[in-house]
């Protein structure tokens, strides 16, 4: 079963996906398979570095330790409660997805 890393704050600008970014890749580089979710779905700082570092990788021949990257998709109940109850229920079902399947 895959540990959990959680990082937040509700300050922007506190350099989350910083510390994501190297926590993501300090445990790819020691060789653990590596499951992430960006859950800021406006920003999206996390998800676009490492879009970007994989499209460098490719251009350049390198091989970089990259995570492997999950989704979630927005609610489809227009009620708020609805939407919050169905996006829990998503994000509690990929996380358990991605334990299972990551370290």
């Amino acid at each position: 079963m895959g540990h959990v890393i959680v990082v937040g704050n509700e300050k922007g600008g506190a350099g989350k996906s910083t510390l994501s970014v190297h926590i993501a890749v300090a445990c790819a580089i020691s060789g653990l398979k590596v499951a992430a979710l960006d859950l800021d779905r406006r920003q999206r700082t996390f998800e676009r570095y490492f879009e970007n570092r994989s499209r460098w990788s490719k251009s350049n021949e390198a091989d970089l330790a990259t995570p492997d990257f999950f989704f979630l998709t927005k609610a489809a109940a227009e009620r708020r409660d609805q939407a919050e109850a169905e996006e829990t229920a998503a994000t509690q079902a990929l996380i358990a997805e991605m334990r299972a399947s990551h370290d």
